[in-house]
C-alpha cells in the first residue's frame, strides 16, 4: 500500500497509512499503488485530480476520469486505485463529522467539476485539518448536487430534511446498481440495502428516477458494455457475458434498442471517429466525454 501526503508545495509520497488529521478525518492521497481504507461509519468522498481511478466499496466498483467525484455513504470505500500517472484524492469522514456531511445537504452520489473546481477542492483539501476547510469542502459538494432537488421533491415527506433522508436511502440503491453492472441486481438486495419493503422501493424508486430499478439495471449495463466495446478489444460474446446478458442476441437487441447501433457496428463507429471536433451522431448522444480522454 502506498498513500500520500501533502507538503506546502503540493504532494510527496508519506508513510504507508492513512493521514490521520483528527479523531473524525481521514486523507488520502492516492497514486500509482492501491490506498486500503478501514470500514467504518461515515462518508467517503473521492476526487479524481487526473487520470483515471477506480473506488472499491461495499456498493461495488466505481470507476472515475478526471474531474469526476464520488460521495459513498456507510459502506465506506475499501480499497482505491488509479491507472498510470492517475491522482485521486479522498477524504474519510466518521463520528459527528459524518452527521455534518448530512445536514450541509451532502448525499450518496457523483458529479463533476470543472478544471477550477478541481483546483478549489485540492486547495480545500489540503486545509483538511481546519474542521472549516472540510466543512467548506462538504459545501462544495453539496453545491454540485444541486441537480438532485427535482428528484428530491419527488421523495415523500412533509419536511425538506425528511425528503433528504429518504433520498439518501434511495441513492444507496441507485449507487449500488452503478457499482454491479456486470450482473443483474435481484430487487431484494436493493431491499435490504435501503431497509424498504421490495413493493415501497420498486414505487418509490421509479417516481424519484423515472425509471424502475430493473429499467435501471439494464440502462446501466447497457453503458457499461458501450465503454467496453470503445476501450477494449473483448469479443462480444465476452462483453454480453460480462455485462450480466445471458446471450449475444438479448444483448444486441438490447444494445440496438438503446444506442441505434448494433455492438458490432458502435465500435466500429467509435473507432473510426476523430478524436477532434464533431463526432458521429449516435457516439456523441450515448458517449458525450470526448473518446480520447
Amino acid at each position: 500500500m502506498h498513500i500520500e501526503a501533502t507538503t506546502a508545495r503540493g504532494i510527496r509520497p508519506a508513510e504507508p497509512r492513512p493521514v490521520l488529521v483528527s479523531g473524525e478525518i481521514h486523507k488520502f492521497a492516492v497514486g500509482r499503488q492501491p490506498a486500503s481504507v478501514v470500514p467504518h461509519n461515515g462518508f467517503s468522498l473521492w476526487i479524481q485530480i487526473r487520470g483515471k481511478g477506480l473506488v472499491c466499496a461495499r456498493e461495488g466498483w466505481f470507476r472515475l476520469r478526471a474531474g469526476e467525484w464520488i460521495v459513498i455513504d456507510r459502506g465506506l470505500a475499501t480499497d482505491a486505485r488509479n491507472r498510470g500517472q492517475g491522482l485521486m484524492l479522498g477524504v474519510v469522514l466518521g463520528g459527528a463529522l459524518a452527521g455534518s456531511a448530512q445536514e450541509v445537504g451532502v448525499v450518496p452520489g457523483r458529479g463533476r467539476m470543472t478544471v477550477s473546481q478541481l483546483r478549489e477542492s485540492l486547495r480545500r483539501w489540503r486545509q483538511t485539518p481546519e474542521a472549516a476547510a472540510a466543512a467548506a469542502l462538504l459545501a462544495q459538494i453539496a453545491a454540485r448536487e444541486c441537480d438532485y432537488d427535482s428528484a428530491i421533491a419527488r421523495c415523500p415527506g412533509r419536511s425538506l430534511s425528511t425528503k433528504r433522508r429518504v433520498f439518501a436511502r434511495m441513492q444507496r440503491a441507485r449507487q449500488f446498481l452503478e457499482g454491479n453492472p456486470h450482473r443483474i441486481v435481484r430487487l431484494d438486495e436493493l431491499a435490504r440495502l435501503t431497509s424498504f419493503s421490495s413493493w415501497y422501493l420498486s414505487k418509490k424508486f421509479h417516481e424519484i428516477y423515472q425509471e424502475s430499478p430493473q429499467e435501471a439495471s439494464v440502462r446501466l449495463r447497457l453503458e457499461h458494455a458501450r465503454e467496453l466495446l470503445v476501450e477494449t478489444r473483448h469479443p462480444i460474446k465476452r462483453i454480453a457475458a460480462d455485462c450480466g446478458f445471458d446471450n449475444c442476441g438479448s444483448f444486441g437487441r438490447a444494445f440496438r434498442r438503446m444506442f441505434g447501433e448494433t455492438p458490432t457496428g458502435y465500435r466500429r463507429i467509435a473507432h473510426c471517429a476523430p478524436t477532434h471536433g464533431a463526432q458521429p451522431q449516435c457516439i456523441a448522444a450515448a458517449y458525450p466525454q470526448s473518446l480520447a480522454a
